[in-house]
């Protein structure tokens, strides 16, 4: 059975640095799944600024995360979804042009303007775009990623006892720990695979 204590210290650390009611910023949720939780060091005035971020990922067809990223993240809301193929693809809507015009900057000044040029502040039934600041494979930014579902400010996040037992919940479940996209802690799982439910619904579990 795995527990906060077994993460290795300097993670465990920045687990319990960041994940705290006061730097809980929304969720995200989609049905047929469980949600993911996104929190940034100094909470949602903060959320393209912190150099301390992350999300728990409850249940994904790649197995649930808790990712914690050391460097800052801009994240950017739509109030509609992209137009998918027959294979379930994004082909056109505007995280698909915002993704395919990250991709092409050839500046962090470029970068920033195609920030700039969209939505930074969350509503409820938005979905949502985030990529990393740190240029890496010949791209001025890293880590673009579209998220499933819609954005959820209510319910959420209240307390510190309900956010470290989000994470007490996703250790005591088979999960990978992620520290600036290295896998350092795989848990030992004693309960079985998370099934879906609404925000709502796993908060009141937890």
């Amino acid at each position: 059975m795995s527990t906060l204590d077994d993460v290795p210290l300097a993670t465990r650390f920045k687990m319990m640095q960041l994940f705290r009611s006061e730097n809980y910023c929304f969720a995200t949720y989609e049905d047929g799944r469980a949600p993911t939780f996104y929190f940034a060091f100094g909470g949602l005035s903060c959320l393209n600024s912190a150099r301390l971020c992350g999300r728990i990922r409850t249940m994904h067809n790649s197995g649930p995360l808790i990712d914690i990223t050391q460097s800052e993240k801009r994240h950017m809301f739509y109030d509609q979804d992209d137009t998918r193929n027959a294979a379930g693809r994004r082909v056109a809507g505007p995280r698909v042009d915002t993704y395919a015009a990250l991709g092409q900057a050839q500046s962090q000044a470029a970068v920033e303007a195609v920030f700039a040029a969209n939505r930074s502040v969350p509503e409820a039934g938005d979905y949502h775009l985030e990529y990393n600041t740190t240029p890496a494979h010949g791209r001025q930014c890293s880590r673009r990623h579209p998220s499933g579902g819609q954005i959820v400010l209510d319910p959420g996040v209240t307390t510190d006892t309900i956010a470290i037992g989000i994470v007490n919940r996703m250790l005591a479940r088979l999960c990978t720990v992620e520290l600036d996209r290295h896998a350092v802690f795989i848990s030992v799982p004693t309960q079985p695979a998370q099934t879906p439910a609404t925000v709502a619904q796993y908060l009141a579990s937890v």
